[in-house]
């Protein structure tokens, strides 16, 4: 930086604010335009001759004294006292961002802005850290802010997200993934939401890695061209491809072996079934696989039931529960939910212990009189009622798959979450069905 001049008076009206100005709102002046109409300026702008925000070479852009510029205009002075100087872009944009950072009047947004104009002028990392005196962590994570959608963004602030919650966001890969949990950043939600879409990524990126496998070593065949072969085997192609499931498929080459998949709305629950030709089957094999199915099904209903049982004595509570103490938290759960254009009315109306006729809608179900009454005494218990049918809504709630295994319900754990926060206690049952840890995801199902 070069100085032409320490100071000289320069007419307010040709001097213009800088556009890279990384403050973006230089906030109210009204109290700063008082001060200086009755004290005058007491530390002079910084300014350049020309530059990006001067209409002509012979005006001034401001470097350095954006809120001094607007509250002088706002107090009628008609010249400012100045330090020109002679600065490169880079030089402007980092100086810009230094002093704003030292008056602690810049968001995190509007600092990761501010590090990304130095970069397109040419800066580096180290030399952003060197300038401004934040690590090269901090800058980096900073810069990660600008991958993020601005308007859901700007809901989170919103919502007193911390900086820390948008670092949990680097753990996920995809976009669409993080604009998903920027939407859950300030909620109960977060962290479930984070773990379930961290292991949907996993589950695409390790389908993409059995499906090239696969397809390197076998003959696909169509859904419907099925019923040719028999079937031989089966496997969950989102699950880590590990040196023994790679030997499992070397060994069935032999055979001839053939597989399809089938794929459900999520690709966590994604399957490959293998098939060989039909005239392998004998009549052992056909025993054996009889067999393998008897003690699927016996599992599966085993583990069904336990499912069952435990929905039953969730929604026994939800029954039950009328307690004003937490309306406040009830509130909050449905308010920041994602699933309330699934409340079954008809199921919540059975909860609240209301008979509609057959030919009722929802619309007449908040006209009836004990639903108004319900909702004046305890809104609570109704709009926990309508937590319970989006919820616990068909297969919502299961923690096992098509064998038996079990699978992590993201879904049942907010649920659950929900439930404890306003006075539910989990069953050892519950406890251990959810974690995954019951004993009869520890049954043989050979």
């Amino acid at each position: 930086m070069k100085v032409v001049s320490r100071n000289v008076d320069l007419p307010i009206s040709k001097i213009y604010p800088h556009p890279d100005n990384p403050r973006k709102d230089v906030g109210d002046v009204s109290e700063l335009a008082e001060s200086i109409k009755a004290n005058g300026i007491f530390q002079n702008l910084t300014v350049v001759g020309g530059g990006k925000g001067a209409p002509t070479a012979d005006d001034y852009t401001v470097i350095i004294g954006h809120r001094r510029l607007s509250a002088a205009k706002q107090a009628g002075l008609k010249q400012v006292p100045c330090m020109v100087v002679e600065m490169d872009e880079r030089e402007q944009a980092a100086t810009m961002l230094l002093e704003n950072m030292q008056r602690s009047d810049l968001t995190i947004y509007e600092q990761a802005q501010g590090f990304q104009m130095m970069l397109d002028l040419g800066e580096t990392q180290d030399g952003i850290a060197e300038k401004t005196g934040f690590s090269k962590s901090t800058i980096r994570h900073r810069l990660k802010l600008l991958e993020l959608d601005p308007e859901e963004f700007a809901k989170a602030q919103e919502r007193q997200a911390t900086f820390s919650d948008y670092i949990e966001l680097e753990k996920l890969k995809n976009p669409e993934s993080k604009t998903e949990a920027l939407k859950a950043i300030g909620t109960s939600s977060f962290k479930y939401t984070i773990e379930r879409l961290i292991t949907r990524e996993n589950a695409v990126a390790n389908a993409e890695k059995v499906m090239e496998f696969l397809d390197g070593k076998l003959k696909k065949i169509q859904y419907d061209n099925r019923f040719q072969y028999k079937q031989i085997g089966y496997m969950p192609i989102s699950k880590t491809l590990t040196e023994e499931r790679q030997k499992e498929i070397d060994d069935l080459i032999g055979k001839g072996a053939k597989y399809y998949t089938v794929s459900s709305v999520s690709p966590e629950y994604a399957w490959a079934y293998i098939y060989a030709d039909a005239e392998q089957a004998d009549d052992t094999e056909k025993q054996k696989r009889t067999e393998q199915e008897n003690r699927r099904r016996a599992r599966e209903a085993k583990i069904s039931k336990l499912e069952r049982q435990t929905a039953a004595l969730r929604k026994a509570f939800v029954k039950e529960f009328a307690n004003r103490e937490y309306i406040g938290k009830v509130t909050e759960a449905f308010l920041t939910s994602y699933y309330l254009d699934d409340i079954d009315y008809d199921e919540v109306a059975e909860v609240l212990g209301i008979e509609l006729k057959d030919s009722e809608s929802c619309d007449d179900l908040t006209k009836n009189p004990n639903y108004k009454k319900q909702v004046k005494q305890h809104p609570e218990s109704v709009m926990l009622a309508m937590l319970l049918t989006v919820y616990e809504g068909t297969y919502r709630t299961a923690v096992h798959d098509f064998n038996g295994d079990y699978r992590r319900n993201d879904q049942l754990g907010e649920w659950y979450a929900i439930l404890t926060r306003v006075g539910y206690r989990m069953s050892s049952d519950e406890i251990k069905l959810l974690s995954g840890e019951h004993e009869c995801f520890r049954e043989e199902a050979k």
